[in-house]
């Protein structure tokens, strides 16, 4: 379990904006972090979402990663999932976390 280390959330990006509920679970998560002694990080999946996503540090993230293709928009189960497991597989997280929203239930 060594290997496994800081909190992944998969976060969303809505009208141009980090979304309400990927804010609300960074500020939530950060909390957690910060009392396990691990970062947070947080996976934005979309195109043209590079900017905002950024952006995610200013609501306590500590590592952004950035999924930024056309091939992601619009959203898809099949695409998203993959890059999911692909991040999941190299960072290795204790913890992933979903919004209750239409696609973190679907990937969740």
């Amino acid at each position: 379990m060594d290997e496994y280390k800081h909190i992944l959330v998969y976060g969303e990006i809505t009208e141009g904006q980090i979304g309400s509920i990927t804010k609300e679970l960074l500020g939530g998560a950060k909390k957690l972090a910060h009392e396990l002694g691990e970062e947070l990080h947080v996976l934005f999946m979309g195109s043209h979402i590079t900017d905002e996503a950024r952006e995610a540090t200013l609501f306590g993230a500590d590592r952004v990663f950035v999924a930024d293709s056309e091939k992601l928009d619009p959203y898809e189960t099949e695409g998203s999932l993959g890059v999911v497991a692909d991040i999941v597989a190299r960072q290795k997280p204790r913890y992933l976390l979903f919004g209750n929203t239409d696609r973190g239930a679907d990937l969740g």
